[in-house]
């Protein structure tokens, strides 16, 4: 099962920050259901790349918020770990695709390093999943910041192991909309 991605959307999006994959998410999944025109970039306009954080989780400053008519809910906020409700998130994304509905949600994306080259933590990086493989897979894509040329897209990156990486990691909290 896929929704219907458009890849005129997708071609042109921008990650306009290193770190702004929260916003650009939220971002391309309005774009994509059409509740904004493909120049809307307000989000990650509206801060400073210094700001972004996932302190709060994958989108929990969005938490209840409504933009352009579209309400969005932090779900699975509990820590990661071997209690995580693994289960229970990929019913509910599941769920949500069947209703047609995408769902935002970050994975891992290697590591940050200090001047040093010395690990200092994990990277983590928006998606936007649109679907699932008759084995349960689940489907996303995410567009990557160009640091070259910030008003350059980059090409859209579909990755197809979004629930291997999610029980890798122990779990992940969801951004989900109505």
């Amino acid at each position: 099962m896929k929704l219907t991605l458009n890849q005129k959307v997708l071609d042109s999006h921008l990650q306009l920050f290193e770190a702004s994959c929260v916003p650009m998410s939220i971002e391309l999944l309005m774009k994509l259901n059409g509740n904004v025109k493909e120049d809307y970039y307000d989000l990650q306009k509206g801060k400073s790349s210094e700001k972004f954080k996932i302190e709060d989780g994958y989108g929990g400053e969005y938490n209840g918020k409504t933009i352009e008519e579209v309400t969005f809910t932090h779900r699975y906020t509990q820590g990661r770990g071997s209690s995580f409700p693994l289960d229970d998130l990929f019913k509910d994304i599941k769920d949500e695709l069947d209703h047609g509905r995408f769902v935002l949600l970050a994975f891992e994306n290697g590591y940050r390093y200090d001047q040093q080259g010395r690990v200092i933590g994990i990277n983590y990086h928006g998606c936007v999943v649109y679907g699932y493989s008759e084995d349960g897979e689940f489907l996303a894509v995410t567009k990557n910041h160009n640091p070259t040329d910030p008003t350059k897209p980059t090409p859209p990156h579909y990755i197809n192991n979004i629930k291997e990486r999610v029980i890798k990691m122990g779990g992940t909290d969801i951004l989900c909309y109505k």
